[in-house]
């Protein structure tokens, strides 16, 4: 940037230079733009400055940004996790309470089969001897 003593500098050489011929006003003009071109410098060497500050500052906002993600993404699944497994370990419990009253109607039936069973030959048997009785009582004997 432009300090005062350049300034004034730069004001005497102009002062100057209307008492003295044209390469003084060169030398003024080659002052200006030497200090021009220092304060160019010096304003670009800010902005480079301030722009790796600034990229520092966003890359350590993105990291912190996607650690949070990360374990925000981490929690999720393991909770996710955990809710499956709840999900699941509930489903076998109620397969197996199925599974057991299966089996117990399965027992049951296989019992009522075999009474079933047992009344019809029960029934078979009661039949078969009504009917022999009968056939007995029908038929002549020899003696008659």
């Amino acid at each position: 940037m432009y300090t005062q003593d350049d300034l004034i500098e730069t004001e005497t050489t102009t002062t100057a230079a209307d008492d003295v011929s044209a390469p003084d006003t060169s030398g003024a003009a080659v002052r200006l733009l030497e200090i021009a071109t220092r304060s160019a410098d010096e304003l670009l060497g800010e902005a480079k400055a301030e722009a790796a500050s600034l990229v520092m500052t966003a890359r350590a906002d993105a990291d912190q940004l996607a650690a949070a993600s990360q374990a925000e993404a981490d929690g999720l699944t393991a909770s996710a996790r955990a809710e499956a497994d709840q999900m699941l370990a509930a489903a076998r419990t109620e397969a197996e309470k199925v599974y057991a009253e299966l089996e117990q109607k399965r027992t049951e039936q296989t019992a009522e089969i075999a009474r079933l069973e047992q009344v019809q030959q029960d029934h078979k048997d009661l039949m078969r001897n009504h009917l022999t009785d009968l056939l007995t009582q029908i038929e002549p004997t020899p003696t008659d």
